[in-house]
């Protein structure tokens, strides 16, 4: 569970809208049919690198609920059930949502939500599920699926949360669903592309890239702007299990270089820190502190 956890942590689409704090109820439920575990992924800011779990206490009666205070008026989270199925919820603050769960003989998972933001909470569900990155990038699977299977099934899959964006009937989250569809397919589509030309140049691919508005907030969620940044640097810097201090030097250069929205600095600094101390072994630590604090 934990590595696949890291998995979404680290490149899914994370697509999680606003900011959060706090303490009021915002969520309540029921969990039948042998549910074990419920968890909830929020984004303090919107940023895939903050996604925090949280575990959803399934009381004797199977009942649940999640208290927070909202910094904005929404946020969109993701509920994993037992870690093997993904249920988005929209919430709000001073509304509450109802999910009620239930898993069947064969193992399939019903879900319905009641109470306010109902609708939101479907689309966001199909949304999520579709832009999931580990049905693109299984960790392990019975067969090879090539790249344009997956591009087939992304199309697919895009087509159909298109079909469901008119069933958002606030146009200014319409509006950020429907660049969030167009930023999330994008950023799938280049990675498959990608991992099938295995390092070697392309030009098409290089285009896209370059394309990314890097300051954009929808790219910053998406997980295009670090691409973007990525794309810059020398991949002979990047050394998993080695020394990361010339990457992680080069990555600051390049986002101090791009970079000029503070939230999309912020989202990318945490990133590079991460990355750094994940899977960063050995080097000069203190250089890289002292250009972080000056970067950060």
């Amino acid at each position: 569970m934990e590595k696949t956890k890291l998995k979404r942590l680290g490149v899914i689409v994370v697509l999680l809208a606003l900011p959060f704090v706090g303490d009021a109820q915002l969520l309540k439920g029921k969990a039948e049919g042998e549910i074990r575990e419920l968890q909830l992924a929020i984004s303090p800011d919107g940023d895939q690198g903050a996604t925090e779990y949280k575990t959803l206490e399934l009381k004797e009666d199977g009942t649940f609920e999640f208290d927070a205070v909202l910094e904005t008026p929404g946020n969109d989270v993701m509920i994993f059930v037992d870690d093997n199925e993904i249920v988005g919820a929209h919430l709000e603050q001073g509304k509450t949502l109802e999910l009620m769960l239930h898993r069947e003989k064969d193992g399939e998972v019903k879900y319905a939500f009641r109470g306010d933001n109902r609708a939101m909470s479907e689309f966001y569900t199909r949304f999520a599920r579709a832009f999931d990155f580990m049905r693109y990038f299984p960790m392990e699977s019975s067969r090879d699926v090539s790249c344009a299977e997956n591009l087939a099934l992304l199309e697919k899959e895009t087509k159909a949360v298109e079909a469901l964006l008119p069933s958002i009937r606030n146009a200014e989250w319409r509006c950020y669903y429907t660049r969030m569809t167009v930023a999330a397919k994008k950023f799938l589509r280049l990675h498959l592309l990608m991992d099938e030309a295995q390092g070697r140049e392309n030009a098409g691919i290089r285009e896209q890239i370059e394309a990314i508005d890097v300051n954009d907030d929808v790219s910053m969620r998406s997980g295009l702007s670090g691409m973007f940044i990525q794309d810059k640097i020398s991949k002979d810097l990047l050394v998993y299990g080695g020394d990361m201090t010339p990457w992680a030097l080069a990555y600051m250069d390049t986002v101090d270089r791009y970079v000029t929205a503070p939230a999309v600095k912020k989202a990318l600094a945490r990133g590079c820190a991460s990355m750094y101390f994940t899977f960063g072994k050995g080097g000069d630590y203190m250089k890289f502190w002292d250009a972080f604090r000056v970067f950060a």
